[in-house]
């Protein structure tokens, strides 16, 4: 055999083996590859249509204009009237409750009068939205009916314009609130204001009670109003003076506050009980002064009657026999000077 011939046989031989190798494996693949995995039916779902309500049906293509609902009709409510009757059962001029309606009074301003005036005038206005002007009440109450009676004020409203009528009691001074209220029938509106009753020219200070106090306790702040129409308050001059000093002293009488508004406090001496009078001098510049006295009165202690019985001395003060009596701080002045004959009144 030659060359050639080997050559082409070695040829065919390497064809004829690469030729079964790519077949086995070709058959292997087959062999090994899954079928695949069957896919879950389509489904389509038709999309729900909801109706369409009335007022969307002209807005739709095609669809004829229709007009539009109206809204319910809201009932209507009868008001009563002032003149309806009141339903069995019940007194009064109207049948129920009301939430609006609510009666209202301007401001009125504090008034001031001097003390010889026959009367002063004060003007306010009352409002309601639902109740007849001529069907509100209006009524006034006076919280010092000393100074002010309560008959002395007398109020007249016509259309909604009130004018309020003060008669303050002869020969009296001082401050006075007034309240003045206005009623519907079913609401209430008040305001308040103040009364100055007042000497034109001189200062005042209010009444004050008597006070009882133990003996040798201090009393507790006493209160008090200094006024005057023409001088500020705070430039008035205030002092004390006392009948009895060896019972209270001056110098133990201690004033506080400012403006209108004092207080008044003071410690006995010791030892002693009895009753005197506390005297205020308030003054202003122009010299025109005021004297309001407070009576006092120093409780002898439960244990003074079993110990030692004591000695009675001039204006009925009562003082005990181990305390030696205070020097006189006036012995200096004559007995018919205006200073000794005022502390022994």
């Amino acid at each position: 055999m030659t060359h050639v011939s080997r050559t082409i046989l070695a040829v065919l031989f390497l064809l004829l083996v690469m030729g079964a190798g790519t077949g086995v494996l070709f058959f292997q693949k087959r062999e090994t590859t899954s079928p695949p995995s069957p896919q879950p039916p389509i489904v389509r779902v038709a999309p729900i249509r909801k109706p369409v309500p009335d007022r969307l049906v002209a807005m739709q293509p095609g669809a004829p204009l229709q007009p539009l609902p109206s809204p319910p009709a809201t009932p209507k409510v009868e008001r009563p009237s002032a003149s309806d009757p009141a339903p069995s059962g019940r007194t009064g001029r109207r049948s129920g409750m009301r939430a609006l309606g609510i009666p209202s009074i301007s401001t009125i301003p504090d008034q001031d009068m001097v003390n010889d005036e026959e009367a002063v005038s004060v003007r306010f206005l009352v409002m309601d939205a639902n109740t007849p002007l001529e069907d509100i009440k209006v009524s006034v109450v006076s919280q010092n009916t000393k100074l002010l009676p309560q008959e002395a004020m007398t109020p007249v409203c016509e259309n909604g314009a009130c004018v309020l009528t003060l008669l303050p009691a002869e020969n009296q001074m001082g401050h006075g609130v007034v309240v003045v209220s206005v009623h519907d029938g079913m609401n209430e509106a008040k305001t308040s204001f103040t009364l100055r009753v007042l000497d034109p020219v001189a200062p005042f200070i209010s009444l004050i009670p008597g006070v009882v106090v133990p003996a040798g306790k201090a009393s507790g702040p006493i209160p008090f109003v200094m006024d005057d129409l023409e001088t500020d308050p705070d430039f008035l001059s205030l002092e004390v003076m006392s009948s009895h000093p060896e019972l209270v002293m001056p110098e133990d009488v201690l004033l506080e506050g400012g403006g209108r508004n004092r207080t008044l406090s003071f410690t006995p001496r010791k030892g002693v009980y009895g009753t005197l009078e506390l005297t205020l001098v308030a003054g202003d510049d122009s010299g025109e002064i005021f004297l309001r006295s407070i009576p006092v009165s120093l409780l002898m202690p439960a244990v003074s009657q079993s110990i030692a019985r004591p000695q009675a001395s001039e204006a009925g003060v009562l003082r005990d026999p181990a305390i030696p009596p205070l020097p006189d701080r006036y012995g200096h002045l004559p007995e018919n000077h205006p200073v000794r004959q005022r502390m022994r009144r």
